[in-house]
Parts: C-alpha cells; sequence; structure tokens
C-alpha cells in the first residue's frame, strides 16, 4: 500500500490516502481539534486523538462519546515502533528508516498491512501526528470484517 498526504488549507486539514489496487482509506486529521476521521468505503469512524507530543509518549484514542477506545504507546526513545490498542484488540507497528509503515495483529502475525508514501519525504522525517494517523488507518482496516460475495440462497436444480 502506498499513501499521500494532501492539505486542505480552507479547512485546516491534513487528509491521508492510504491506497493499493483494491482500497481506499481515507483518514483526515483536524490539528486544532485534534480530531481524525477515517473512510473506507462506506464506513466511518471519528476519533479524538489525545496526547499527541505529551511528555508521556502515550497517545489516547476517543470515540465520538468521549470514552476511551484505545491508546498507542512507543517502545523506544526514536518513537518509530511500539502498540496500538483499538477497539479490544492489540495491534504493534514499525516505522523503518524508509519511512515503511508496518501494522501487524498481536494475535496474528498472518494479518499486518505495510504502507509507503508516494513521495519524498522531507529530511526523511515524519511528524508524530502523521505516524498516529497512518497507524490508527491501519488498525482500523485490519480490525473491519472481511467482506464477502454472499452466498446464493436457493440452491440451483
Amino acid at each position: 500500500m502506498t499513501w499521500d498526504k494532501l492539505y486542505h488549507q480552507s479547512a485546516l486539514l491534513e487528509e491521508y490516502r492510504i491506497h493499493d489496487e483494491d482500497r481506499l482509506i481515507i483518514a483526515k486529521f483536524n490539528p486544532l481539534h485534534r480530531s481524525a476521521r477515517l473512510t473506507f468505503e462506506h464506513l466511518h469512524r471519528l476519533l479524538f486523538i489525545d496526547g499527541i507530543g505529551s511528555i508521556s509518549g502515550k497517545t489516547v484514542f476517543k470515540n465520538e462519546y468521549a470514552m476511551a477506545v484505545g491508546s498507542m504507546t512507543y517502545g523506544n526513545t526514536q518513537k518509530k515502533e511500539g502498540a496500538i490498542e483499538l477497539d479490544g484488540r492489540k495491534y504493534r507497528f514499525v516505522l523503518t528508516d524508509e519511512n515503511l509503515l508496518t501494522v501487524s495483529n498481536k494475535e496474528s502475525d498472518a494479518a499486518s498491512l505495510t504502507c509507503a508514501p508516494s513521495f519524498s519525504v522531507e529530511n526523511n522525517h515524519l511528524t508524530q501526528a502523521d505516524i498516529c494517523c497512518l497507524a490508527i488507518s491501519l488498525c482500523w482496516q485490519l480490525s473491519l470484517p472481511t467482506i464477502t460475495e454472499p452466498a446464493s440462497r436457493y440452491a440451483h436444480a
């Protein structure tokens, strides 16, 4: 998967488009409200992000009712790996020096997503907001049930 970052100057939004040939995830981050709006096909999710840039290193995700639904903690001082909990599911993330972000489900090593920027990142540096929005978007994508074609209701004779 690759991702693009778009700026909406009039709305003060940072928009991330994470895509491959099959899917498109849109994450809109509002730094003023510290909110992330996630969209995949017809599904939507709103998360408020508390603690970006805090000294504790823990970021808390809250839903639209201000109820905590997850958190993100970093595992090292460079803030390039860590753990995410979202809706009771646990994930781990790793950011390489080439800005390749991999998110995997802690319970199942087979379930993982990797995305890379489709452009050159200035000074090879992503902000904490970039990492947070991309990571929760991938976690949310991993948590969605796989949609399969409905089976035929009636047997064919």
